[in-house]
């Protein structure tokens, strides 16, 4: 009856060994966000948020195409080029030689880059953000740099009025999504400045297939010059339009700057052919 007993403790002391540790073995919900990129991004690993009893863990279930792929060592990389959107995929890990397995689900939001401006802008007394030129989608205001937002803060009404030597940052935002990163452009105020809003009213559409870039603006376009990201010249030509179509043949898969000048103004934004 003793011996009964004995093995009976045995068995109790046993399973009371494992089953918390079978308890930790769980997937834990991941999410990353990213900026729209012209190459390859490395954005995060699964694996490094869950609770894991065992080194050897892998994702059994692997991404290895499309625009979100997943490595079984749990790295997540986007592919070049997305458009603004939020993608989910749902994951499993195992420890190898066994049948533990737990399930999660990984979000990814691709964030639009964001609008494109002088970084310094001269303006009059007066002036408030409405009179900031910049060129993008849905453009928000804000005092603090990326780094420094919280999900509380408020944009910048345009009526603000701005500050001489004071930085303001703008987001963009596309397919509903907001920029993850912000422009920031410092204002200097000066009685001499003359308010300047020769780009205030631009806009463009590039044709990233067929390589045609429409531009419309309030006045006169002089000039158009396209660079690569080294800074090379690719193409200038004389435009003399406000509003104007511009053929732009030949151009390999990439991100490429281009610059407008227009009564003496120049003006800057990148263009990405798909």
């Amino acid at each position: 009856m003793n011996k009964i007993v004995f093995k009976t403790v045995l068995i109790v002391a046993f399973f009371g060994s494992i089953l918390p540790a079978v308890a930790q073995f769980s997937a834990v919900n991941d999410e990353f966000v990213v900026s729209s990129s012209s190459v390859p991004l490395v954005v995060g690993n699964v694996l490094t948020n869950d609770n894991l009893n065992s080194p050897a863990v892998y994702v059994s279930n692997p991404i290895l195409a499309g625009p979100i792929t997943l490595s079984a060592s749990g790295e997540v990389s986007v592919q070049p080029n997305l458009d603004p959107m939020c993608f989910a995929i749902s994951y499993t890990i195992c420890i190898p030689g066994t049948i533990l397995c737990s399930t999660a689900v990984c979000l990814v939001t691709v964030t639009p880059l964001p609008p494109v401006a002088p970084l310094m802008q001269s303006l009059p007394f007066n002036s408030t953000l409405a009179n900031l030129v910049v060129s993008g989608q849905n453009i928000l205001w804000y005092a603090n740099p990326t780094a420094g937002r919280s999900v509380t803060e408020m944009p910048l009404p345009l009526s603000t009025p701005l500050v001489n030597g004071t930085t303001y940052y703008a987001s963009q935002t596309v397919n509903g999504i907001e920029s993850k990163e912000r422009l920031p452009v410092t204002v200097t105020l000066s009685a001499l400045a003359t308010a300047n809003y020769t780009f205030a009213d631009f806009s463009y559409y590039f044709d990233a297939d067929a390589s045609q870039l429409e531009l419309h603006n309030a006045t006169t376009i002089d000039q158009i010059q396209l660079f690569d990201l080294t800074g090379k010249s690719l193409f200038t030509n004389a435009i003399g339009l406000s509003k104007a179509t511009v053929g732009l043949p030949n151009l390999a898969t990439g991100t490429y700057v281009v610059v407008l000048q227009s009564q003496g103004s120049r003006f800057t934004f990148k263009v990405v052919k798909q």
